[in-house]
């Protein structure tokens, strides 16, 4: 019954050797199979030498417990899917809600921006007419009265307008986008499969002279990940 025992024990680990367990409960595990191997468990108070299944069962219910414990190690959380952005966490700033959106697995956020980010705003949102999801992200600058806004919607891409003059530019994907300057703003969309892009920026709204150009535009939807 003994041997029985430690086999089971021991088939449990192996089937376990494709997850990185932390080396802390790789070394339980081998000093409870060392311990059980002496048979030396003892309880010192009352000085009775335990019965083996009574030891086996104990430590196969410590190993069990390390085992599952360590899951919360390795195993993915999902309280974040979003790449960073400047190297900073993404998840920690913008809303759980985003993950509401019908097309999270696909949604690609900015991972580079020319600015500190003082501040992160962001929301999902129906579009009553058309039953569009739309999702937005704005980032302001910590050092000027500027930002950069990521909207995304699942449709077809529309020119904002089209009084003003668009400059066609190619993304590093191969995608074509559209890029205007409206005296107030700079803008430029895309469409990426099912959903359109829109990198909607100013660099200070105090001062309109300041504007991005379409090479810094392009550098932020470049990042896009």
């Amino acid at each position: 019954m003994n041997n029985n025992i430690d086999n089971t024990l021991r088939k449990i680990i192996d089937e376990q050797k494709h997850i990185e367990v932390p080396q802390i409960i790789t070394n339980t595990i081998d000093n409870t199979l060392s311990t059980l191997e002496s048979k030396k468990i003892t309880d010192k108070k009352f000085n009775i030498v335990l019965p083996n299944w009574i030891k086996h069962s104990i430590s196969i219910a410590v190993c069990l417990i390390l085992l599952i414990g360590s899951l919360y190690f390795i195993i993915p959380s999902d309280e974040g899917n979003f790449a960073k952005v400047n190297g900073v966490d993404q998840n920690k700033l913008i809303k759980n809600e985003l993950k509401e959106a019908p097309y999270q697995n696909e949604l690609k956020v900015i991972t580079y921006l020319p600015f500190d980010i003082k501040d992160v705003h962001s929301f999902v949102r129906k579009v009553p007419e058309s039953n569009e999801t739309q999702t937005e992200i704005t980032y302001s600058d910590k050092n000027k009265e500027g930002f950069v806004t990521l909207n995304v919607v699942d449709a077809k891409v529309e020119n904002v307008s089209e009084q003003y003059d668009l400059i066609v530019i190619e993304l590093k994907n191969g995608l074509n986008g559209n890029y205007l300057d409206n005296g107030t703003v700079q803008i430029l969309s895309w469409q990426d499969g099912s959903l359109a892009y829109k990198i909607i920026a100013a660099k200070d709204i105090k001062d309109q002279d300041l504007k991005y150009s379409k090479e810094e535009m392009l550098k932020i939807a470049n990042s896009l990940k």
